[in-house]
C-alpha cells in the first residue's frame, strides 16, 4: 500500500517506522525539523527541547524504543525537585520529609494524599473517565487537599478548563509520577536532548524506505474512489496524527470536535 502520514511528531515518526518496509510511506511535517512535542531548536551546535525534556521510569514503550534505536546509552536518571510558592514562601515538596513539613495541609490530609499515591497504580482508570478530577479529589480527599494541592496544579496546566479534567487523567499522572524514593522523583534525560532520539527515528524510518518531508504543511486531504488524495498525490491510506478537528477540516470529514489544548506556539 501507498500510505501518507501527516505530522512528524512522535506518533507520526513511529507510524512511518512501523509501516515502512512493507508499505510505501510518505511523511509530511510542517516544521523544518520533525519531533512535534519532542521537537528541539538549534543554537550553534546545541539542540534544546521546545517542550518535553524528560521521561519517566514507567514509560515502557518509549524506553523500549530507546533500546531498539540504540540511544539508551544516552539515558541518565536524575532526581527532580519540586515546590509550591505560597504567600511569598517557597515550600520544597521533593522528598517525603518535605511533604510532611508542608504547612498548608493537615497531617490527616497528608496521610490521605499519601494513601492515594500508593493506590494510584491499582485504580481502574477507565471507570474514572466520566468523573472530573475536582469531584474525585473533593469526594476522596476533601476540600483542603483540593484547594491547597491539586487546584493550583490543574489551573496552571489547564487554565479555565481545570474543572473539566477527567479523574482518569489525574490518577494516571499520579501513578506515573509516583516513582519516588527518599531523594525524590526519578526523571530520565537523554544526554544532548531528545533530538538524538528523533534523529534516530528519522534515520531508521528512512533506512526502511520511508520518505520524510519536513517544512511541508498538508493543505488538503480528500477522498477519491477507494483511496485518498493529499495535496494532489494519490494514496491508499492516510494516517493523520494531527488534532481531530484539524484532520476534519483538512479532509472535510464529520469528526466530532474534541477539546484540544495545544502546547504554546
Amino acid at each position: 500500500m501507498k500510505i501518507c502520514v501527516v505530522g512528524g511528531g512522535l506518533s507520526g515518526l513511529v507510524s512511518a517506522l512501523e509501516l515502512a518496509g512493507t508499505h510505501q510511506v510518505d511523511l509530511f511535517e510542517r516544521k523544518p525539523v520533525p519531533g512535534g512535542c519532542l521537537g528541539s531548536y538549534r543554537i550553534g551546535d546545541y539542540w534544546i527541547e521546545e517542550y518535553y525534556h524528560h521521561c519517566f521510569a514507567g514509560d515502557a514503550a518509549l524506553l523500549d524504543l530507546f533500546d531498539a534505536l540504540q540511544v539508551a546509552d544516552r539515558l541518565v536518571w536524575l532526581r527532580g525537585s519540586t515546590g509550591y510558592y505560597v504567600d511569598g514562601t517557597i515550600h520544597p515538596l521533593t522528598t517525603p520529609t518535605e511533604i510532611l513539613r508542608y504547612p498548608h495541609l493537615t497531617l490527616m490530609e497528608k496521610a490521605r494524599l499519601g494513601l492515594l499515591t500508593l493506590r494510584s497504580r491499582r485504580f481502574d482508570v477507565q471507570a474514572l473517565d466520566g468523573i472530573t478530577a475536582k469531584d474525585f479529589i473533593l469526594d476522596n480527599l476533601g476540600s483542603g487537599v483540593y484547594s491547597s494541592f491539586f487546584e493550583p496544579l490543574l489551573k496552571s496546566k489547564f487554565g479555565d478548563r481545570a474543572g473539566e479534567v477527567s479523574a482518569a487523567w489525574l490518577i494516571s499522572r499520579i501513578a506515573i509520577r509516583s516513582d519516588r524514593g527518599a531523594g525524590g522523583e526519578r526523571l530520565g534525560y537523554l544526554k544532548g536532548g531528545f533530538r538524538h532520539f528523533v534523529a534516530r527515528l528519522e534515520e531508521e524510518a528512512t533506512r526502511r524506505g520511508a520518505s520524510i518531508v519536513p517544512d511541508t504543511p498538508v493543505e488538503e486531504i480528500r477522498r477519491e474512489g477507494d483511496g485518498w488524495v493529499v495535496d494532489g498525490k494519490s494514496y491508499d491510506a492516510v494516517v493523520s496524527t494531527l488534532p481531530p478537528q484539524v484532520t476534519a477540516d483538512l479532509a472535510g470529514l464529520d469528526i466530532a470536535r474534541i477539546p484540544y489544548q495545544a502546547p504554546p506556539a
